[in-house]
């Protein structure tokens, strides 16, 4: 399974940046200093929106790769691929931007080494904070989503040699 970011995501995010954009020079006309620092800020953020998306949705580079070796996400930087046998469980996890997959491995710091130092501290804050395990997945705006992700996961767990549980432990929620 090749997961892609979504077309339509991606349009939706340029269609709101444009739209920053013009308000961001709106306030740039304002006379108060404040408001020209903040529309000058806002162009600057907005013109890297825009000029970013097009070149993304010209890339047709997968950015998750679910395949016999194990989970590629090309987003988690220098962590090659979670193998399945390393893999104990997976679920799905809740968080206020939307549903991730927790990845719990019989070694997370062996994953967690490669990283530099600051996202290592990103990751064990995961478990530490959010209660939830070290490695995600998140696939907001990728096509397929999730849920056809989980479903799946769920066919090939027992393939793959890995639980799968109806749920994680997020912020003492059970999803």
């Amino acid at each position: 399974m090749v997961c892609y970011y979504s077309k339509r995501y991606l349009a939706g995010g340029l269609i709101f940046a444009i739209f920053m954009f013009g308000g961001c020079c709106f306030f740039v006309t304002l006379p108060e200093l404040l408001s020209r620092i903040v529309g000058t800020i806002g162009i600057g953020l907005a013109s890297l929106v825009i000029v970013g998306v097009p070149i993304m949705m010209a890339r047709s580079v997968p950015q998750v790769i679910i395949d016999d070796r194990g989970i590629h996400d090309r987003r988690l930087g220098k962590i090659e691929v979670i193998r399945w046998k390393d893999v104990r469980w997976m679920a799905i996890g809740l968080q206020k931007s939307g549903m991730l997959l927790c990845i719990e491995v019989f070694d997370p710091d062996s994953y967690l080494a490669c990283l530099p130092r600051w996202q290592r501290l990103f990751f064990t804050a995961n478990r530490t904070v959010m209660r939830i395990p070290e490695l995600t997945v998140d696939f907001a705006g990728l096509k397929p989503g999730i849920k056809q992700v989980v479903d799946y996961l769920k066919e090939r767990a027992e393939e793959y040699g890995f639980e799968f549980r109806e749920s994680c432990v997020v912020r003492d929620r059970r999803i």
